[in-house]
């Protein structure tokens, strides 16, 4: 396992599977990871697993991808490898077991409000306490969100992390299911999540009229001919 990934960067220096989806190479929309706004800040963690101890950059990546991606902004998912420039990676809808996921939903949902990730986060407290709440959800869900202690646990910046705390005790809002989360997975290399406003359905009466409507044009140009 290596210790650190390059997108985590230590400071003293679309929903298909994997074995399905297409490669999508993946590299920064600029000449550095965070892009020209470098929305991070550097926080001190400590996980269950070997070498992820120090102080480290969290924040929103701006990243872009090919395969008809684009440009995206994401948060990383892995604290066990380095993200590459380029790498490349799979979208992998199952990353992550349902439980994990439901949580990220409703971290998402809660923090963000349907609004555009980029529109939301936008100071570099926000990106790093978004990162930080993010990185406990996966690996300390399960016992707590304790940002003190647990699998993961994060310190040395107090703005950060209380940021990043109000983002958790957010998660007990009623919001879910207002996002589409994609997870890019690589072999080699860092894995990085996305999330984009997921569309609102129709309801059953915009339904109708669109139904009727449609009718309508038909009857029309019956009539016509």
């Amino acid at each position: 396992m290596k210790n650190l990934f390059l997108g985590l960067a230590m400071a003293a220096g679309l929903g298909a599977s994997a074995a399905s989806a297409s490669t999508v190479n993946i590299t920064y929309q600029s000449g550095g990871v965070f892009g020209p706004s470098n929305l991070q800040q550097t926080v001190k963690i400590a996980t269950s697993g070997p070498g992820i101890d120090g102080n480290v950059q969290a924040g929103l990546f701006h990243l872009t991808g090919d395969n008809g991606i684009g440009d995206f902004l994401a948060f990383c998912v892995d604290l066990s490898q380095y993200l590459g420039n380029p790498q490349q990676a799979t979208v992998n809808a199952n990353l992550f077991g349902a439980t994990t996921l439901s949580r990220i939903d409703s971290l998402f949902s809660n923090a963000l409000g349907g609004m555009g990730l980029g529109d939301v986060i936008d100071t570099a407290v926000e990106a790093a306490g978004l990162q930080v709440a993010l990185w406990e959800v996966i690996m300390d869900g399960d016992t707590g969100l304790d940002l003190s202690s647990g699998n993961f646990s994060a310190s040395n910046n107090a703005g950060a992390l209380a940021q990043a705390q109000t983002y958790l005790n957010g998660m007990s809002g009623p919001l879910t299911g207002l996002y589409d989360m994609t997870f890019f997975e690589s072999a080699q290399n860092q894995d990085v999540m996305t999330v984009a406003p997921a569309p609102v359905p129709l309801p059953a009466s915009g339904l109708l009229i669109v139904g009727g409507l449609a009718g309508l044009a038909a009857l029309r140009r019956r009539k016509a001919a």
